[in-house]
């Protein structure tokens, strides 16, 4: 049916009535992408499966590591792409710790974080870890963001955070509580 469609072989009545029941029966990236993101869709929409993010068995890893990769090259991905897994990201925002990145911002502060966020995860897939010096700096789509920077803010002002933000950036193995030092012992005098 889609190749009749894709060379005009079907009528346009039967496409209207395909893309009432689905708009995405016919789309323009492949089958398998569109297969795999209603597989994760029905499963993380069903009432059996909490939307939280975890690792059970195999098929839970790789559909994780199905939306990492979206996550990641989200900016590749056609517009339609983008509005399905920003729906999927609404619908269950805690599918994946980073899912917040699929949609749009609604704040100043938010689009900051996000863009704070995705340096730190293109930094940690480059080394595994989020050690750096506090002048590093990570380029995002043309821009540059002042991640060591950032963290060190992330870090101070982690009440300000978002618990949902906070778990994205402890998904990176980064620690949000700030580390305090145990107090001193007292000094004994030296005549005694």
């Amino acid at each position: 049916m889609r190749c009749r469609a894709d060379t005009g072989h079907l009528a346009p009545a039967r496409i209207a009535s395909l893309n009432a029941i689905d708009p995405f029966w016919n789309p323009l990236w492949s089958l398998r992408w569109q297969y795999t993101y209603a597989q994760i869709r029905r499963r993380l929409t069903t009432s059996t499966w909490r939307c939280t993010y975890h690792r059970h068995d195999s098929r839970d890893s790789a559909w994780d590591s199905w939306l990492d990769r979206q996550i990641t090259h989200s900016h590749l991905l056609d517009p339609q792409q983008k509005h399905l897994l920003a729906a999927l990201a609404r619908a269950c925002p805690d599918a994946h710790p980073h899912s917040m990145l699929l949609t749009r911002p609604t704040s100043l502060r938010e689009r900051a974080f996000n863009r704070g966020l995705r340096a730190a995860r293109q930094y940690h897939q480059r080394h595994g870890h989020l050690d750096m010096p506090q002048d590093h700096t990570e380029e995002i789509l043309g821009d540059q963001v002042h991640l060591g920077a950032w963290l060190i803010r992330r870090r101070r002002d982690s009440a300000q955070m978002t618990p949902r933000q906070q778990a994205g950036l402890e998904a990176l193995g980064f620690q949000t509580m700030p580390v305090f030092l145990p107090p001193a012992q007292p000094l004994r005098d030296a005549a005694a």
